[in-house]
Parts: C-alpha cells; structure tokens; sequence
C-alpha cells in the first residue's frame, strides 16, 4: 500500500510542478495573445495552488490551518479566470482587460486576507456555496464557447481546444465534487485529474503553439509591413464588417468587394486576415459560411431543406466545395453534423 502512496504523491507532485513552470512559461509570451495567456497562467496558478494543498493534505496529517484556507479559497479563483481566459481566447481584440473583472476574484480576494485568522471548519463551512460558485463559472465558460460555435471566425482547433480546456477543468471539479458528497472515497482524485488535465496542456502547447505563440507574418509581405497595433485595428474593423453586414452569403463574394467596402487596398486586407488569422482570404469566408451552415442545420425549421438549399443560404455556390469546406472546417459531414443536432 506504500508504494501506492508514493507512486500517487510522485504523479500528483509532478503535475503541480509542471503547471507552475507552465504558467511562468506562459508568461514569458509576448504578441496578441498576452492578455489570453496571462489569464490561462493565473488559472493553472490557481488550479496549481488548490491542488498543491490537497497533496500536502493527503501526505500529511499536521498541515496548518492557513494553508488549508488559502488552498480552499484557491478555488474561488479557478471559476473566473477560466471564465475571462475562454472570452479573452475567443474575443481576441476585441476583449480588452477592465479593472472592474477584479471584482470576480473578491470571493477569492476575502479567503486570502482571512486564511491566517480562522480555523479551517471555519473556512469550510460555505463549502457547498464555492462549488457552486465554481459551477456557475463553468457553465459561463461552456455558454461563451456555445455563442462562438455559432459565430466566431475562429479556427476549428481553436474552438475545440477552449471546449477541451473547459471539460478538463469540469472534470477536476467534478472529482471534488463527488469525494464531498462521498461518493468517491478517495480525496487524491482531484489531484490525479489535474495532474492529467496538466499533461494534456503541455502536450498541446507542444503540438499547436500558435494557440499561445502568435505565428510570423508569412515570408510574401515582408517588404509590406503594417504595425501591429494597425494591423488589430484593422482586423476589427473587417471582423465588425464580417458580423453586421454578413457580406459572406454573397456567393460572389471577392476580396475586391471587401477591400472596397471597406476603403481599404484589396493587399491590405488580404495581409491583415493572413497575418492576425494565419488564414487566407478563401479559408476566411469559408468560416464563416460554414458558421452560418451550421446554426441552419440546427434550426428545426430547416429540418426539412436539403443539404444543398443549406449551402446555397450560406453563401456557397457548389454543393461539392461545400462538402469540401465543412469536413476540413468540422471534420465531420453536414448530414452527419445535421443528425447529431435533431439527437442533441
């Protein structure tokens, strides 16, 4: 039964370790995704914190009191900046950090001040309540990232890597969750979860860094630069285009009738999409079609149209580079795609 314990302590322990160089590694990043970065490392901070405590607890009978309750109060900080890391990831430019989001850590803000100066069934008490707290901050998340299936440009690796983020976090607090209402006998889950949940961070950072690193701007607009403040300016201004006046459904649409639109050289925003979405202008309005495509294959009065009146109504003008776009977009087919939502 010992060798157990140490091999439990030494996977435990690692995963706390691996997490705290992860965020000090985060960081470290610069470019368009600081902000987003910076809100992923205050969340494996305070994952790393929380679950830190809970294999001291569970390897030591003597641990003190304010270590428990910071520990404790360390969940209370989980739940938002999960919540303002998915937006930040989603929203891009278009998020931008207020100090009024510190008022989501206040709960987390008061465990900290008070951890020294109360006993730790004092702390504990209100238990339930940051479970709650905690699940209402993941169904905010998964709501966010629900809204962004149905509109946002970003890539579908994008998208599944905020839902399997989301999920790896859901499944820690499910742990917990379940050991409190004894259901799992062993308080080392949550702990053992995470240190997985960690293991699928860095595996992914290492497979698809540009979710964290912004990738260069391609070698073909080296002699054309656009600052980078500019050039989010700019992306805004095509992406606010792009959602007020959905110039995608235009089957004709062309990069010509954009830049126009837009009073903007046809290079210009070609540069722009490349540069900031690491996408060309085909693959940029394919996004959105196929976002269109799917909120129509999910709307029960559409239930009844044929695949290919849904890739009319998208903006596309063959049924064939519609297939083609929605498979490498979703990897699955429309029909397949339409027969899960009416399931749903």
């Amino acid at each position: 039964m010992e060798k157990y314990r140490e091999i439990l302590l030494v996977l435990s322990s690692l995963g706390v370790l691996e997490s705290v160089f992860f965020g000090l590694y985060l960081l470290t990043i610069q470019g368009e995704r600081k902000l987003a970065n910076r809100l992923l490392s205050i969340l494996i901070f305070a994952l790393a914190l929380r679950i830190g405590k809970s294999v001291l607890l569970y390897f030591s009978d003597d641990l003190p009191d304010h270590i428990r309750n910071f520990g404790l109060g360390a969940k209370l900080a989980i739940g938002p900046a999960l919540y303002l890391y998915v937006r930040s990831f989603i929203e891009q430019q278009g998020f931008r950090w207020r100090s009024v989001y510190l008022l989501h850590f206040v709960p987390f803000f008061i465990y900290a001040l008070i951890a020294a100066y109360v006993s730790n069934h004092t702390a504990f008490a209100p238990y339930r309540f940051i479970l709650l707290q905690f699940f209402i901050y993941l169904v905010l998340s998964f709501g966010r990232w629900h809204q962004a299936l149905q509109s946002s440009s970003l890539h579908p690796h994008e998208l599944r890597w905020v839902r399997n983020l989301a999920l790896g976090i859901f499944l820690v607090w499910l742990s917990y969750t379940l050991h409190y209402i004894r259901v799992l006998p062993y308080y080392i889950t949550g702990a053992l979860m995470y240190s997985i949940v960690v293991y699928g961070l860095i595996y992914v950072a290492l497979k698809r860094n540009s979710l964290f690193v912004a990738i260069p701007a391609p070698e073909k607009y080296k002699n054309s630069k656009i600052a980078q403040d500019k050039s989010q300016d700019l992306l805004e201004q095509i992406l606010a285009f792009f959602d007020s006046e959905q110039p995608f459904l235009d089957p004709g649409l062309t990069l010509d009738k954009v830049a126009k639109k837009l009073h903007l050289a046809p290079r210009t925003v070609s540069q722009v999409i490349n540069e900031q979405r690491q996408q060309n202008f085909s693959d940029f309005i394919n996004t959105y079609r196929i976002g269109q495509a799917q909120v129509l294959l999910r709307d029960a009065q559409y239930h009844q149209h044929t695949i290919a009146s849904i890739a009319y109504e998208s903006g596309f003008n063959s049924l064939s580079a519609f297939n083609t776009a929605f498979k490498k977009n979703t990897q699955t087919t429309p029909s397949v795609f339409r027969k899960l939502a009416k399931n749903g």
